[in-house]
């Protein structure tokens, strides 16, 4: 932007950059360098500390004050000052070659950054469930999730008074502790109780009773409903039970698609919702597919994950996963696809633009795209398919800059501007 501001000064003369070349990246390099080098120490205290005037008082006295703030300040010593004169010089230079012209600069400079390949992500969901094993199948786990009392939504299924109690069978508490269950229903179809949500509303009314024990007061009951706890108190025995959340069976999963926690050589939850690294693309000829590399069908630890190649795949884990997808063995792996690759593509009007591989989703054949240098409020996602069928999204092996682009360009038959 500096180097754009000064040339449009007709006093000042330079050749033409030259895009397609690398060398205009030298030239910029080497007058960053030298700016940098030479006034350093100048650009680092132009700051809000420098901004400092004076004022003679009616005693003659000299004053010195921070423009912004007030602040009186002590006086600054001759070598501050000639430095601040100094500062204030270059913000002047610079302010005069850019003048007005900053509306228009804003537009035409574009900023990015190097996409890179992210191979720190988790390996799987951070979120551990609890489980019991299907009674009927010993290859499948039934997930337990919690459910909350404040959850509007989710509560109406566990305790409307028309619901059959068939229903609530997943519901751990109605099994195992029935009367707590039976008066929290009560609560729940309570008149007294009726809004959007009964339970908070109960909350609310238990700062009005006078048998609860001396603890339980308004600021205690208020803590417990920011914290999204429930306060179950039984009037019969002037006691109170704390509830945080409830937990419910949920879906059954297969134990083969689940990553278990071990403590003690004993399970103690699982976790699912595996993420990936990238992908393995495959294809039978015609169509392609893609697998996601995580745990699944890699080994980590024994590999560099920033070189991650096709022979770094465990291929008995892999055949295992395609096996158990139903991916027949006419598909045939082709290459790995990594957060951060690049692509380049055409678009509507003619123009090149150039993507990068952001996400990858698991429970699809989707990849997600980002452009390389603007922000879109639009989500770009495009099947393995459209990726890698023709030329439409084409990879870029080398550096996007310099030669690279020539060659892509030339791919369409599209001239340079």
């Amino acid at each position: 932007m500096l180097f754009k501001a000064i040339s449009s000064d007709s006093n000042f003369t330079h050749s033409k950059k030259d895009r397609d070349q690398y060398d205009h990246h030298a030239r910029d390099a080497a007058t960053i360098s030298l700016i940098s080098n030479n006034t350093k120490s100048l650009y680092n205290t132009l700051n809000i500390d420098n901004d400092v005037n004076y004022f003679i008082t009616p005693s003659n006295e000299v004053v010195w004050e921070r423009t912004l703030t007030g602040e009186i300040v002590t006086q600054p010593s001759l070598k501050e000052l000639q430095q601040f004169i100094k500062v204030n010089e270059i913000a002047d230079v610079i302010s005069q070659k850019i003048g007005n012209k900053w509306y228009e600069l804003k537009n035409e400079v574009k900023f990015s950054r190097k996409p890179k390949l992210k191979n720190n992500t988790a390996l799987f969901n951070d979120t551990l469930y609890s489980y019991k094993f299907d009674d009927n199948n010993k290859d499948q786990i039934v997930k337990i999730e919690k459910l909350s009392l404040y959850d509007e939504q989710k509560i109406a299924k566990y305790f409307k008074n028309d619901i059959d109690d068939n229903d609530c069978e997943n519901l751990l508490l109605y099994n195992s502790h029935r009367f707590n269950y039976n008066k929290l229903k009560s609560i729940y179809n309570d008149e007294q109780f009726k809004g959007k949500n009964p339970f908070v509303i109960y909350m609310n009314h238990l700062k009005t009773l006078t048998n609860l024990p001396k603890e339980v007061n308004s600021e205690f009951i208020d803590k417990m409903i920011n914290n999204k706890k429930f306060i179950l108190f039984n009037d019969t025995f002037d006691k109170y039970e704390i509830i945080k959340y409830l937990k419910y069976k949920s879906d059954s999963k297969d134990i083969n698609n689940v990553k278990f926690r071990t403590v003690n050589n004993s399970n103690i939850g699982f976790y699912e919702s595996f993420n990936s690294l990238g992908a393995i693309v495959l294809s039978n000829g015609i169509n392609f597919k893609k697998i996601p590399i995580n745990f699944e069908i890699i080994k980590f630890g024994s590999i560099d994950t920033n070189k991650l190649t096709l022979q770094d795949i465990d291929h008995k884990l892999l055949e295992k996963y395609m096996s158990k997808n139903n991916i027949d063995k006419t598909y045939k792996t082709v290459c790995i696809a990594k957060s951060g690759d690049l692509l380049v593509s055409i678009n509507k009007l003619n123009e090149v633009e150039f993507l990068y591989i952001s996400s990858f989703t698991s429970s699809n054949q989707n990849i997600e795209l980002k452009l390389i240098n603007q922000k879109t409020e639009k989500r770009i996602r495009k099947s393995v398919d459209q990726l890698f069928k023709g030329t439409n999204y084409i990879p870029v092996e080398k550096t996007i800059l310099g030669n690279s682009l020539n060659e892509v360009k030339n791919i369409w038959g599209i001239k340079n501007k």
